[in-house]
């Protein structure tokens, strides 16, 4: 049952549709304002008031109810018989915490948290017109009602969850709060970005590439693949100012000239063809190379049309909208519901839902969800590992088994963000016996549960792919997360989060009109696929417990971005046409001001601006008016007027302000913890509450390559390598990593002022 009308209750409503839910919408009024992407799936609507029996009837016949947080005067018959019902799983998802002041909406949730501050603070923010909290929200919700199913199967009762828009957007930005509330000193944020071999280079057509050549194998072939081109003389000058750390590591161990140098060649060298013969040659090959596109661009584009990531649905009314297409891809069937729904009323609605959900004995046992499963964590960089950790938190026993000797610097801010709460072993495939050594382990970890990021061609030769783990293992859940959905013409692709960015019109919408395309500051791509990686696994575990045997399901970074950018569908736009809310300066605060659309008569009501809005609305009158008050008497005046649903004001924050906020909270999801070679690091929680188990709050990460399973003797694991070795922090180490990246941040500077020639 859906009561309520955020957009994060109203896509996790339509998920759990296209999973098989019965979902029945509580519409209270006619004010009801309809997204044509995510409100056409199949569903059944309620526009009439509940008489207190009709609540009663309902509540038992339900499983889930989500909502954007009951108020105890319009929802008190509903709260009553929530609270009596043993067997209800009720998510909760409200903007803030209940003891927030601030009245918020996804647009200033996501300006006050941050979300809008670019990575270094040293440019202004961007309002980003995507729901990416909502989103990444939504699929957190999808999650936790799932793991409370599971729950609810292994010891018969109910469960509470509470997932504040709030935390998620602070979820978001976990990376960079890590690498800028002072560091281990070996991490190096803006030199890894300034690389030469990650980033955007324009071609001859003036289109630009985003390549990231992270790896040193795709150094490798990326010089291989450029001298089979007829560009020798390129080559031979890229080669000449590679170092041989570089060589191992191109992102982390480029110096400082030599970046200039290379950058200078390879911006010479893109600049020879057209920006999609640059993709073609590059990304046919297994190199993440991908032209920035528009959204338009990308919906047009083969891979898309070909794979069903968003649909062509024809209403009942005549008109045709586009939806967003599957999730996931499983062996059991899945599929995306698209038939309208029907408008019932209370009593034809009980007659749909016959069966009655008691549970006659709940039992007492506090056991996490998944407690006891087993899952195998084959992955890398973020989205894998973030699935892992996910089915961590909620209470799986998880082994992090990487597959390589040598791990690079930059890769670890991931590994202690996203392997937090598992065990760990590392095999070096480069030595004798390294494949064995893999069977052995996985053989005697038994797992219920395996995710892995790898491309099908090298599952199968690791045997590591869904018909070789079935063979040993009938009831193994598997779960592929991939760059590309496998039915596109892009199967074999790789990519990462930024090659998924620049090609999908996310990098594009979030630019703007810019000379230079910008990627949004955080890997909201990846974090939203790792949510659908352990979505999958969950669904699927579910439906073993329930009898149906393993299954194989897959997701992609692709369809993340299609979700994300769902607002962009039917040319609907999230924003003002006056393009009002933005940031302004009060008396003494910079704050942002954020209005309803359709709210602008409301906006009128204030006696300030009703005074100088008689010929129309801009932005600068609004600036006048709002420069001559205080933050806090706009705040109130704005209560008093009963307008905190049309116009909503919060204060510009900084990095430093909302950590430190955040870590004074007692419900806040970040902390710091003391790491065994780093010293202290901060690290995050789920930002999930769930009654009456809870969730795990994790161990701090292991180092990379440390063996630690207590179901291995160390015989059988290969201790890895970092390229460079990790150092602990002191004032004068400090203070030289401060003044280093100062440095590298002038080069990223030179870098986009030659771009824009």
């Amino acid at each position: 049952m859906q009561n309520g009308q955020s957009r994060a209750v109203r896509l996790a409503a339509m998920i759990l549709r296209d999973c098989g839910a019965d979902v029945a919408v509580i519409r209270k009024s006619d004010t009801y304002k309809e997204d044509p992407a995510i409100d056409s799936r199949k569903n059944t609507l309620i526009f009439q008031d509940i008489t207190d029996t009709r609540i009663s009837d309902l509540i038992k016949r339900t499983d889930i109810l989500i909502d954007d947080g009951l108020r105890a005067d319009e929802d008190e018959k509903l709260n009553h018989h929530i609270a009596s019902s043993n067997h209800l799983i009720h998510c909760s998802i409200p903007a803030s915490l209940e003891n927030s002041r601030l009245h918020l909406n996804e647009d200033t949730v996501s300006a006050f948290s941050g979300l809008y501050e670019s990575i270094t603070g040293l440019e202004p923010p961007r309002p980003i017109s995507l729901p990416l909290a909502s989103t990444v929200t939504a699929f957190h919700a999808v999650n936790a009602i799932t793991m409370a199913l599971i729950g609810r199967e292994r010891c018969g009762r109910g469960y509470f969850i509470s997932i504040p828009l709030e935390k998620v957007a602070l979820s978001l930005q976990v990376l960079t709060l890590m690498e800028s509330s002072r560091p281990p000193v070996s991490w190096e944020p803006v030199h890894w970005l300034s690389s030469p071999f990650m980033g955007v280079y324009k071609g001859s057509d003036g289109r630009f590439i985003y390549i990231q050549i992270g790896l040193p194998r795709h150094l490798r072939n990326f010089l291989f693949l450029i001298e089979s081109a007829g560009f020798k003389k390129q080559k031979a000058l890229i080669r000449r100012f590679l170092n041989n750390k570089t060589r191992r590591d191109p992102i982390s161990n480029v110096g400082l000239w030599e970046a200039i140098r290379i950058t200078g060649a390879l911006r010479s060298l893109f600049l020879e063809k057209p920006a999609e013969y640059w993709e073609k040659l590059l990304g046919e090959a297994g190199l993440c190379c991908t032209m920035v596109r528009s959204f338009s661009e990308w919906k047009a584009h083969p891979q898309v049309a070909k794979s069903g990531e968003f649909l062509n649905f024809s209403r009942s009314d005549g008109t045709t909208i586009e939806i967003p297409g599957k999730l996931m891809d499983s062996s059991y069937g899945s599929g995306v519901a698209t038939e309208e729904g029907a408008t019932l009323s209370v009593g034809e609605l009980l007659q749909r839902w016959t069966e009655e959900k008691v549970i006659n004995s709940p039992q007492s046992s506090e056991i996490l969800p998944l407690q006891g499963v087993r899952v195998l964590d084959l992955s890398r960089i973020i989205a894998g590992p973030l699935a892992g950790r996910l089915l961590a938190e909620y209470g799986g026993d998880v082994l992090h088994l990487s597959l390589r000797g040598t791990h690079l610097l930059w890769e670890e801010p991931f590994h202690v963000a996203f392997n937090a709460g598992k065990s760990s072993v590392a095999i070096d495939f480069s030595r004798p016996n390294g494949r064995k050594k893999l069977k052995n382990i996985i053989r005697e970890f038994k797992p219920d549960i395996v995710i892995h990021n790898f491309l099908e061609k090298a599952a199968v030769k690791l045997g590591i792919d869904y018909e070789s783990l079935k063979a040993d293992f009938p009831d193994v859940v598997f779960v592929n997360i991939m760059a590309y959905k496998p039915s596109g013409p892009w199967k074999n692709h790789s990519g990462f989060e930024q090659n998924i960015q620049a090609a999908s019109g996310l990098m594009h919408s979030y630019s703007g009109e810019i000379p230079v395309p910008k990627l949004v500051p955080m890997p909201i791509i990846d974090q939203s696929t790792g949510l659908l990686g352990s979505l999958s696994a969950a669904l699927s575990y579910y439906r073993r417990l329930r009898g149906h045997g393993g299954s194989r399901t897959s997701t992609n970074l692709s369809i993340s971005a299609i979700y994300i950018q769902t607002g962009n569908l039917n040319n609907e736009s999230a924003k003002l046409p006056e393009n009002l809310c933005d940031y302004y300066k009060t008396r003494d605060r910079v704050c942002y001001l954020s209005i309803t659309p359709g709210t602008l008569t409301a906006f009128k009501k204030i006696p300030e601006f009703s005074a100088v809005l008689t010929d129309g609305v801009d932005s600068g009158k609004i600036a006048s008016v709002l420069k001559t008050r205080s933050l806090s008497y706009w705040q109130n005046l704005i209560r008093d007027l009963h307008l905190e649903n049309a116009v909503q004001l919060v204060e510009r924050r900084s990095m430093r302000q909302i950590l430190k906020a955040e870590l004074a909270d007692k419900n806040g999801i970040l902390r710091y913890r003391e790491h065994e070679k780093m010293g202290k690091v901060l690290v995050h929680d789920l930002p999930v509450m769930m009654k009456p188990s809870g969730v795990r709050v994790l161990p701090v990460a292991e180092p990379i390559g440390k063996s630690s399973s207590k179901y291995l003797d160390d015989k059988n694991a290969v201790e890895s390598r970092m390229v460079a070795g990790n150092r602990k922090n002191s004032l004068i180490s400090y203070v030289g990593w401060f003044l280093g990246q100062l440095r590298w941040a002038a080069v990223i500077i030179w870098r986009e002022i030659n771009l824009r020639r």
